[in-house]
């Protein structure tokens, strides 16, 4: 309504009342119905400007579960959605935080008590840090030439298959993604988290799909039994990507956390790719990082002559400081060889593990890669790698021509 008037009284003219007249009933009841309007009817307009409303007299919004966690896309520049109450102002700003905190919508599911079956996470859930503690989680990497041996950094689940690494879909970016065939109900592959916070949230996501009439399935044991926040199951039919996700808390001791990808049926055929373990936390710190490089360099003139490997003074040593960790070795030797055959070997702990070998045809420089990878280096025990250079006939000169043709040569160690 509008800003409320007095009403006109008859033996004045005016809106106030004057001494020695008489007050008639209807003047009297029109002031009082004035009165009353002013104070049920109050909107906007006769409400002051400055007027200081203590927010305790304002309604709650969330004075249920459901109500409290409900939430609204806000949509983007180009497809807004406008709230037009307060309340909608409030569920577009939930949805906001829930991206910015767990990083997904609320279609994130959690046991959230022994009676329960998966219930929605919402904003109010712990922000996931970046780190993602998952190791190969984009299945990039699979050093076993045999089909049925998973993933590095992965254990199979029953006896699979197969578990193949194949460029991932186009809606998935880059990389690689894996396939599981199966022939016997809930196959696959399965990573186990131990160095884990004790009481501590975790979310768990997958992008996954199923061949059609199949069931791809994410699967958590070891999470806490007494928290909201316990062992998970969660499936999917979809033929096209689809993400897998839930919040898991750790229990006191920590008990690590088992986090399988599986084929539900017999046989089946499922997919997986970017898979993340990634810590929730209360406290706004920044993860520190596991990953590490050494690198070795030498850039002085070196000859070999025929004889067994000699080293190239590319040499360190590594020690792993945690479990689940892997070695990357990597070495680029700049050598001149005359019409012979040259190999160019990685050596761990004085064993060969890497050969390339270069035969020109006439006199030439060569920059010769050599890569090996220690999948399940032990905790703590010093690892020593060296290049060395074994001349089958005559001789070859690294770094002859540092200076005007090419770099020094390098050994790095990427512990990741």
């Amino acid at each position: 309504m509008a800003v409320p008037t007095r009403p006109t009284k008859g033996s004045t003219g005016t809106t106030s009342y004057a001494s020695d007249t008489i007050i008639y009933a209807a003047e009297l009841e029109d002031e009082s119905v004035a009165l009353f309007n002013a104070f049920t009817d109050l909107d906007d307009s006769n409400i002051k400007a400055a007027a200081d409303i203590a927010s305790t007299k304002i309604g709650d919004y969330s004075a249920s579960a459901a109500e409290q966690k409900t939430v609204t896309d806000p949509g983007s520049g180009g497809s807004l959605s406008a709230a037009t109450t307060i309340n909608g102002e409030l569920e577009r700003l939930r949805f906001a935080i829930e991206r910015l905190a767990i990083g997904m919508d609320g279609s994130t599911h959690a046991k959230r008590n022994a009676g329960a079956g998966n219930l929605d996470c919402s904003w109010m859930e712990y922000p996931a840090r970046p780190e993602n503690l998952a190791l190969n989680g984009s299945f990039d990497l699979k050093q076993s030439a045999v089909t049925t041996a998973a993933p590095d950094e992965w254990a199979l689940v029953g006896d699979p298959v197969s578990l193949t690494l194949g460029t991932t879909d186009v809606s998935e970016g880059v990389g690689n993604m894996c396939t599981i065939v199966t022939n016997a109900a809930t196959e696959g592959m399965k990573k186990t988290f131990t160095e884990i916070k004790a009481s501590t949230r975790y979310l768990v996501s997958v992008r996954a799909k199923a061949a059609t009439g199949k069931t791809a399935r994410m699967v958590t044991v070891g999470a806490n039994a007494a928290s909201g926040f316990r062992d998970i199951t969660l499936d999917t039919t979809s033929t096209s990507f689809v993400t897998l996700k839930a919040i898991v808390e750790s229990d006191s001791t920590p008990t690590a956390i088992v986090v399988s990808l599986l084929g539900v049926e017999n046989p089946s055929t499922v997919t997986f790719d970017h898979f993340s373990f990634q810590e929730c936390s209360k406290e706004v710190s920044a993860p520190s990082t596991r990953s590490f490089n050494k690198r070795t360099v030498v850039s002085t003139l070196k000859t070999f002559n025929a004889a067994s490997f000699v080293t190239t003074g590319l040499s360190t040593d590594v020690a792993a400081p945690y479990s689940g960790m892997r070695f990357e070795v990597t070495g680029v030797i700049n050598i001149f060889s005359s019409n012979n055959v040259t190999y160019v070997s990685i050596f761990e702990d004085a064993v060969e593990k890497f050969r390339t070998v270069i035969n020109p045809s006439t006199s030439a420089i060569a920059s010769v890669f050599v890569r090996y990878v220690n999948a399940a280096p032990t905790v703590g025990v010093t690892y020593t790698y060296d290049v060395k250079v074994h001349v089958v006939s005559g001789s070859a000169v690294m770094n002859y021509d540092v200076a005007t043709s090419a770099p020094n040569s390098s050994l790095d160690v990427s512990v990741i």
